[in-house]
């Protein structure tokens, strides 16, 4: 295949290389994820919902600033809401219908059936 049949499709006529493929979807300079609030503004038209999509640039813009795409700026957010400590192991928590005594009633119960 020459040069000139390779280059027929591609609408830039820019080498497309897969090093390319796990960068983040973008529109110019926006994040592409802003297309909602875009959407938004153009469905209902209003003053709330441009404060709205500035919000939402501001915000994506400050998380690009300080180095964090919106995954990893929302996976920032959740461990930071999560804390420090996390337990290794699942922890049962008992809301009041099985309490200890008639769960140990209910053991000896099936204890006693299981000897006759």
């Amino acid at each position: 295949m020459t040069e000139p049949e390779a280059d027929e499709g591609n609408r830039f006529k820019k080498r497309n290389h897969w090093r390319e493929s796990m960068r983040g979807p973008r529109l110019m300079i926006f994040d592409a994820r802003l297309v909602f609030f875009f959407l938004l503004l153009t469905v209902h038209l209003a003053v709330w919902t441009a404060l709205l999509l500035l919000a939402a640039i501001g915000v994506f813009w400050l998380a690009e600033r300080a180095g964090y795409r919106l995954p990893g700026a929302l996976r920032t957010v959740r461990a930071t809401i999560a804390g420090v400590r996390r337990p290794a192991f699942y922890q049962r928590r008992a809301f009041g219908m099985e309490s200890q005594p008639i769960i140990h009633c209910i053991r000896k119960l099936i204890e006693w059936q299981s000897f006759r």
